[in-house]
């Protein structure tokens, strides 16, 4: 089956997710565009668009950015409607980049997860001593993250990955445990935690996202030279410099028009709506979330097992979020950028519920579920660069987004990447994943070269 590529512009409203439910979040908010022309305006205001309006003040203090968003908050897309899980995700298949890419590369990658990771912990852990009210709720799972090793095909992956890793005198950052050292610590029955255990992960976290992006959304929006967030403002059309008047684009939204020297793409699953061009396919994933059960632990536990195709984590609040099992749905939900309440699977929302049953030997009721659409590549690596010269792209046009499932370990310093060519610093460091950037070869890619609408080898649930 094709997978379908374009979309309509995001409907500004849908049904809340646990991040989003009861947040008031308009204290950033700015209902009317600016008349002067912005140095930088940011379509989408998840982690990616408001990392990148972060990024651009931190670099150049009296830069004027606005961010715009088709919702009506930050945040409002996949940002706030994922699992609430900040892990690195390269451990299953370091040495299958390395085959892909090259040996340096698979270095880059690896290490610029962690870095990422590691750099929005410490954004955390300085908001949450310097304003309390807005903290993240960053914590580490000391000992209780865990990737659940759920066939032989796995285990042969991750003796590669260890292997190459070893090799190339890297810190692995993760070790196998056993079946009963995962059943020891976290409060499941072992339901698709089968014999040969679990990757037992140094940088595992979960976060609030969406009290992240606000946090970040704060500081973009104070200081000497604030910068503007517009919600319920859908970029409908941009009229480019070289069939303007003007050397600025003009944006044309439902809130009227927008100027800007230069334009960043923070759309996501979203890009096609107005870059036909860019090869973003749309993933849509469902996510619930129970009422408190015991807390097993103060810094909680996270458990991601059928090769990330199913993935949950236990809540400060002692809420358990579970989300996952897409393959249950037609295509896989490949191509699906619907995330109304209406469309909601019920074949899925139904396993998800058994799931969670099985694994905590409890029945739990649940109190919200959601759906989440992902933006999807062919390599499953994001766009991170200038668009000029691809498609109807030109000079000033600049794009961060194809996450592919990945954003809350990659977007932060992807973000400041783009920030770094938007400002014409120096080049980016070779340290940077090469194969984030956008060239013609990545473009040319189709989506079915990835296989998304593949099954897991073997699913138990």
């Amino acid at each position: 089956m094709q997978a379908s590529r374009t979309v309509p512009f995001p409907p500004p409203s849908t049904q809340d997710s646990y991040w989003l439910g009861g947040m008031d979040l308009s204290s950033v908010n700015t209902e009317t565009l600016p008349e002067a022309v912005m140095d930088t305006v940011v379509v989408g205001g998840g982690i990616a668009g408001m990392s990148t309006a972060l990024h651009l003040k931190r670099r150049m203090p009296g830069h004027r950015v606005a961010v715009l968003d088709a919702r009506g908050s930050v945040a409002a897309g996949a940002t706030g409607r994922n699992g609430g899980l900040l892990w690195p995700n390269i451990k299953f298949n370091v040495s299958k980049c390395a085959s892909s890419h090259g040996n340096e590369e698979a270095r880059r990658i690896f290490n610029f997860d962690h870095a990422t990771v590691k750099a929005v912990v410490a954004f955390c852990e300085t908001t949450a001593k310097t304003n309390p009210e807005l903290d993240p709720l960053c914590t580490r799972f000391v000992e209780k993250g865990f990737q659940g090793i759920t066939s032989e095909e796995e285990t042969s992956a991750i003796a590669s990955d260890f292997a190459w890793l070893d090799a190339k005198k890297m810190d692995r950052q993760t070790k196998i445990v056993s079946r009963e050292t995962v059943l020891n610590t976290i409060p499941i029955s072992g339901f698709n935690v089968n014999e040969w255990g679990a990757l037992q992960d140094e940088q595992a976290h979960m976060v609030h996202p969406v009290k992240l992006v606000f946090a970040i959304a704060k500081q973009v929006c104070s200081g000497d030279n604030p910068g503007l967030f517009v919600p319920n403002c859908t970029v409908q059309t941009v009229t480019r410099p070289s069939v303007s008047s003007n050397n600025f684009f003009v944006l044309e939204t439902s809130k009227g028009t927008i100027r800007a020297k230069s334009i960043v793409y923070a759309t996501n699953a979203w890009t096609s709506a107005l870059l036909p061009s860019v090869p973003i396919v749309p993933v849509r994933n469902q996510v619930i979330v129970s009422e408190p059960v015991e807390i097993s632990s103060s810094n909680g536990w996270g458990l991601s097992t059928n090769d990330g195709y199913e993935y949950m984590s236990q809540r400060p609040d002692g809420r358990v979020v579970l989300g996952g099992m897409r393959y249950l749905a037609d295509n896989m939900d490949v191509g699906n950028a619907d995330d109304s309440q209406a469309s909601l699977n019920s074949t899925v929302s139904k396993t998800l519920r058994h799931y969670l049953e099985k694994t905590l030997k409890t029945a739990p009721k649940t109190e919200r579920e959601w759906a989440g659409i992902m933006g999807w590549t062919a390599d499953g690596n994001p766009f991170v660069g200038e668009l000029n010269g691809f498609g109807e792209c030109e000079s000033g046009e600049y794009i961060v987004a194809g996450f592919t499932g990945h954003g809350m370990s990659r977007c932060f310093l992807a973000a400041d990447a783009v920030a770094q060519l938007v400002a014409r610093d120096d080049p980016l460091p070779d340290s940077f994943p090469h194969s984030f950037l956008v060239s013609k070869e990545r473009f040319e890619l189709s989506i079915e070269d990835l296989g998304l609408s593949s099954p897991p080898v073997a699913h138990r649930f």
